[in-house]
């Protein structure tokens, strides 16, 4: 009935029950499931804007071209003018248009500004994108693709991989989730490929529990994958820091550690882990915009936690989290960079 549905449709899925549950319940599993059955997939969001938006982020082209549009909004300033005449807000995309960078780029346009560094390559390994992070984050994208050559391993980002699937899987669209599922599966898992690199901890709580083993094995988690390769020596930022730690990090990916264990080594960094460590930013996947004042509720308590540590940085492993951290630091008025923790790591051994 209604009861449970709005009951389900608030849970965050943040998986911290199923981790710590001593009869190892697989809940994730279970609340994918369970959103099937009870509606149908095209009814699962109260919000239809974000019904589009997950059918544009599912197929390649679609992506694409909404990557294209929005970088041409951006260098024709009609973006800016729609903000500043109040168009977007008048069209309901007020939330859309804040937790999109200032300036987006063109889709797989990191790829030109790639440089390799090494010209002997240990091993060949892929590197999943992501659908969001395409549009909105290939600063991580590059700085992962710099890090690893400097590391001098050969890199490979295969154009016919697609969303990971997450965003279908997690409203109850089980048949579109696992379309995803075999199309990165015959992208990714060649025989070339020693591993699966990916950025984003949302897009690997997917990836790791794909259903073909082979593929789950190769994939790695960028921070835990190159915690064995790193040099002696790092150059010192002299920055704090304060360390957020994605749920699907922490209790899905369980691979939080390495981005302490990496960025502790880099001198000046003073770090500052987030005092809560399993508490949800509250943008859990699509949640931030199917459920707003949830979402902001959370998030308002990161930013009282940044304001009174002083940071200069707010470090997360989740694509999905720093969009919408990065959204209340716009609108608190911060100056405070969001950033991945590799990009940390590209300054301090790109330039040591």
């Amino acid at each position: 009935d209604e009861k449970i549905q709005v009951h389900l449709d608030h849970c965050l899925s943040c998986r911290h029950c199923e981790r710590v549950c001593p009869a190892q319940v697989p809940y994730g599993a279970l609340i994918d499931e369970a959103r099937a059955y009870l509606q149908p997939p095209q009814k699962r969001f109260k919000i239809l804007a974000v019904d589009i938006l997950s059918r544009i982020l599912k197929k390649n082209v679609s992506r694409q071209i909404l990557g294209t549009i929005l970088f041409i909004l951006d260098v024709t300033k009609i973006r800016y003018l729609a903000r500043i005449l109040g168009i977007i807000h008048f069209l309901g995309l007020k939330r859309y248009d804040e937790l999109l960078p200032f300036k987006t780029t063109l889709p797989f346009n990191f790829i030109k500004k790639i440089k390799l560094t090494s010209s002997q390559p240990k091993r060949t390994i892929a590197i999943f994108t992501g659908c969001v992070s395409e549009i909105t984050d290939q600063k991580t994208l590059l700085d992962s693709y710099r890090v690893l050559t400097k590391l001098g391993f050969n890199i490979e980002i295969p154009k016919t991989q697609s969303c990971c699937g997450a965003i279908a899987l997690h409203n109850g669209n089980i048949k579109s989730a696992n379309e995803a599922f075999t199309k990165n599966e015959q992208a990714l898992n060649k025989k070339e490929y020693e591993a699966i690199i990916y950025t984003s901890s949302g897009c690997g709580a997917t990836l790791i529990e794909y259903p073909n083993p082979e593929f789950r094995e190769k994939c790695y988690e960028i921070m835990h994958f190159i915690n064995n390769h790193l040099p002696k020596k790092l150059k010192a930022i002299n920055k704090t820091v304060l360390l957020h730690t994605p749920c699907t990090l922490l209790n899905v990916c369980q691979t939080e550690n390495h981005s302490y264990k990496i960025l502790y080594r880099i001198p000046g960094l003073k770090l500052i882990p987030f005092s809560k460590k399993s508490f949800c930013c509250g943008s859990a996947g699509t949640q931030m915009l199917s459920h707003p004042s949830q979402a902001d509720r959370f998030a308002s308590i990161i930013i009282e936690e940044l304001k009174e540590v002083k940071a200069h940085y707010f470090v997360t492993s989740n694509v999905g989290c720093a969009l919408h951290i990065h959204r209340h630091i716009k609108i608190n008025h911060l100056s405070i960079k969001v950033i991945h923790p590799i990009s940390l790591l590209a300054e301090s051994l790109l330039t040591s």
